[in-house]
Order: C-alpha cells, then structure tokens, then sequence
C-alpha cells in the first residue's frame, strides 16, 4: 500500500498508464469514475451503461471534454477510438470488457447478474476485475477468483466500501500483533428496523441525500444490508 503511489506516478512519467474500463455509472459509479479519472497513472478509457446519457455524464465528470468522447457498439470500433485519442462510451458490456487496450475492468452496478456476466467476459479476455457489487460476490466471488487466478489476472473487490476498508483493518491490526476477534461495524439508524421505502424520505431529507433506490438505502440505515 505505502509504495502504491510512487509506482503510480512511475507508469504516469513512463507513459504507461492502467487503462480502465467502468461498468455502472449510476451515483457510486460516477464517484468511481471520478477517483479514477483523478488518479496518477490510471486512464477512464471507457464508460459503459445502460443509459448512455449517465456514461457520457460520468466520463465528463473525469474532466474529459465532451468533444473526445465517442460512443460505440464494437469493442473494434472501440479501440480505433481509443488509439485516435478519444474516449469511449457504450451501453454494450462486450465492448468494455473486450476493448484490446483495457487492461483493467470495474464493475459497478450492484446488479449481481451484470457483476457475473462482465467478470466473466472480463477474466476469458485476460482482463483485472475489480466489482463494487457485494451481493454478487457473496454469491459467487470464490469461484469468480479462482477462474480469475487460472486465466492469469485479478479478481477483487474495492477499496472504499465496507468489505475492502474491514480487510484493510483486519491487516493493519494483525500487522502491530493484535488477535482479531471480530469486524463488523455500526448501522446507521440504530438498527432501528421501522425504515423501508415509503418511510425513509423523511431520513433522506434530514441528510440532504437524492437517492433514487430508496429500499437500498433504507437497508443501509436499519442495518440489514450489513
């Protein structure tokens, strides 16, 4: 972790930048886009969504201007685009898992069966795989690593959320010789559990938060996601 930032900034003054690819550019997905576009020696290279209004509004949110972004349906057109300088937006998963250049596929959806899909075509096409979505890795992110550590690349998740920040905890405090017990962390709300849907606006405005999945949310403060 300590050496991370200089072997960034090597691959930035060699020109070598991690090219990256995102899948998901809803709320969490466009603060993804955005850490990576502020990142030394990492390129958003593609942005892939549904609504390819909310892929072009991530990757502007990079700081790209809107004048260098293509859309395209192929993962050939895609690289042509790349190699003239632009960057690409799709509502297609094939092209930003199968773009030559991306080295490195980030998925963030919260939709497990997309999390599935992309990591698969991810990992047949020799690419990194980073997923934000904890739903799909409860299910299936043993078996998604270990077709992961036989094509050669890296499946994991994301640093940031819950599960990566508890195992950054867990390797500092085992790192300074302390037994670990347990991890686990608070709830919003007190666990209280009378929030779901139609009641937690009242929660959202008290915060000042626009969150269009309302049931999720109400999950995250009575504690039940956790």
């Amino acid at each position: 972790m300590f050496e991370l930032s200089k072997e960034l900034e090597k691959l930035a003054m060699e020109g070598t930048p991690i090219h990256v690819s995102l899948i998901g550019t809803g709320k969490m997905g466009t603060y993804f886009a955005q850490s990576i576009g502020a990142t030394t020696g990492m390129e958003l290279d593609i942005a892939c969504d549904i609504d390819i209004e909310k892929a072009q509004n991530a990757m502007e949110e990079t700081g790209v201007d809107k004048s260098r972004i293509e859309r395209c349906e192929t993962a050939e057109d895609a690289e042509k685009a790349l190699k003239s300088g632009k960057k690409v937006i799709t509502t297609k998963l094939e092209v930003a898992t199968g773009a030559e250049r991306i080295q490195v596929v980030c998925e963030s959806t919260g939709a497990p069966e997309i999390y599935a899909t992309a990591g698969i075509q991810a990992i047949q096409n020799k690419k990194h795989y980073v997923a934000m979505c904890a739903e799909g890795d409860v299910c299936i992110g043993n078996i998604m690593n270990m077709w992961a550590r036989n094509a050669g690349v890296v499946y994991t998740g994301i640093y940031g959320d819950e599960p990566g920040s508890a195992m950054l905890q867990y390797y500092e405090a085992k790192a300074i010789g302390l037994d670990v017990l347990a991890i686990g962390r608070s709830d919003m709300g007190g666990s209280q559990i009378k929030w779901n849907r139609d009641t937690i606006q009242a929660e959202l405005d008290k915060y000042g938060v626009v969150y269009e999945n309302k049931s999720l949310y109400a999950s995250f403060c009575d504690g039940s996601k956790t």
